[in-house]
């Protein structure tokens, strides 16, 4: 049975899953024409995103570095992003679930890339560059604002910047690789 080593910088990543989902059930079970419940909703994703960056800096600080906190750090990411991203997509318009499923369709790859790399050269991981970074930063950055504005134009906004940095940084991350995979 798998179970991840307990430390502080795994129990930030499960908290920021328990978070994620708890973002998804507000959005299907609140009253988002309320300016209350899309602040909640927003707080949270917003103290959700800022973990990202806290059990990353705590995890090398105090060289507590897992295979848990490698495999799900990411996951937990997508979850959070991806499914807002979606959930905000088809409440603006449905053709905008486009949107979510090329970020998905990029995701799914670059972790692909990932797990070839993990089986082939586990010595040598291939980290997220500078425009991974950058898209992960203005995604966990606007979509806050996305959910407490709930304005059909900012939330375009948001989805079409997200999704364009999503491709960019997808598609240096498959050079990246492929230069590294030779």
């Amino acid at each position: 049975m798998f179970l991840p080593r307990i430390n502080t910088p795994n129990t930030i990543v499960i908290l920021r899953i328990i978070a994620a989902i708890v973002v998804i059930i507000g959005f299907g079970v609140l009253d988002l024409e309320s300016l209350a419940p899309r602040f909640a909703l927003a707080a949270i994703f917003g103290l959700a995103s800022a973990s990202d960056w806290l059990d990353g800096y705590l995890a090398r600080r105090l060289n507590q570095c897992t295979t848990f906190g490698a495999v799900f750090d990411p996951l937990a990411d997508k979850i959070l992003v991806t499914s807002t991203i979606a959930y905000l997509a088809a409440s603006v318009d449905g053709k905008l679930l486009i949107l979510a499923l090329l970020i998905f369709t990029r995701d799914c790859i670059v972790d692909g890339i990932r797990l070839v790399h993990a089986k082939d050269s586990p010595e040598i991981p291939i980290a997220a560059g500078i425009p991974g970074k950058i898209k992960t930063i203005v995604q966990m950055s606007t979509l806050p604002i996305a959910i407490l504005f709930w304005h059909p134009v900012i939330t375009t906004i948001t989805l079409v910047l997200a999704c364009i940095l999503s491709i960019w940084s997808g598609v240096i991350y498959v050079r990246a690789a492929k230069i590294q995979l030779k």
